[in-house]
């Protein structure tokens, strides 16, 4: 499934996606409590290694892409939704950010800016767009979609070739969806903590003085903001992000 689903987003056929739920499939628990994250060492790793490659080659692909990923771990956009942002849409007043183009099923919504270093990105973003003449999005203009993604992608398969490591454009999504659950509900998310199986629970309830059903509210309200913000509209979804 995965692999037809990445078939689909090479070809920009958004409208194929397959649903293993839909579909009938069951994923399994071993989907669930596995930390899929990216780490802020291998993360700053990443953006090291862009700085380089763009110092030693001239080539300003490599400074869109690093500002891409940003995108992704400060906003929990997809890696489409990133690469295709016009860098509008910014609404100041509420601290929300438009995310229109690229999302899955083209359903728009807004994510929020959640502190000064949000805008600070964005405000960059939109600098580095005017001084290179970036018409569109993060993508140069003489570049498809499809074109960009396999220039990405390879970027980040020699990156994990050189360092050993194993980073993956949607583990900064995760790294999101963790950051906001910790912000939200006070603890780290139960793939991060290890209390598993629901014993995450207990400890929320015994650290706030409160009952079990009361933590369970927090959990189930904070997946629920984290599956809006992600774009899923599914709470169940967070399992694969959060633990459970």
């Amino acid at each position: 499934m995965s692999s037809l689903n990445r078939v689909f987003d090479h070809y920009g056929r958004d409208d194929l996606k397959l649903s293993a739920k839909a579909e009938g499939l069951n994923r399994g628990s071993r989907y669930y409590n596995i930390d899929r994250s990216v780490s802020e060492q291998t993360h700053n790793q990443l953006t090291d290694y862009l700085t380089e490659k763009y110092l030693s080659t001239g080539d300003i692909r490599f400074i869109a892409l690093r500002i891409q990923v940003e995108m992704e771990r400060t906003f929990g956009l997809r890696f489409k939704e990133s690469a295709l942002h016009d860098l509008k849409g910014i609404h100041k007043k509420d601290n929300l950010l438009d995310v229109v183009k690229g999302t899955k099923g083209g359903n728009p919504r807004k994510v929020p800016i959640l502190n000064d270093k949000g805008y600070e990105l964005l405000d960059y973003a939109r600098d580095f767009k005017k001084e290179f003449d970036f018409n569109r999005s993060l993508i140069p203009d003489d570049m498809k979609f499809q074109q960009w993604q396999n220039f990405a992608y390879g970027v980040v398969k020699s990156f994990n070739e050189q360092n050993g490591t194993n980073y993956h454009f949607h583990g900064e999504r995760h790294y999101y969806a963790q950051t906001r659950y910790q912000e939200l509900t006070g603890f780290d998310a139960p793939v991060k903590s290890g209390f598993l199986n629901g014993s995450y629970l207990n400890v929320m309830a015994d650290y706030y003085g409160i009952t079990l059903e009361e933590a369970k509210e927090i959990d189930i309200e904070a997946r629920l903001t984290i599956s809006e913000e992600l774009g899923h509209h599914r709470i169940d979804i967070t399992n694969y992000y959060l633990g459970k």
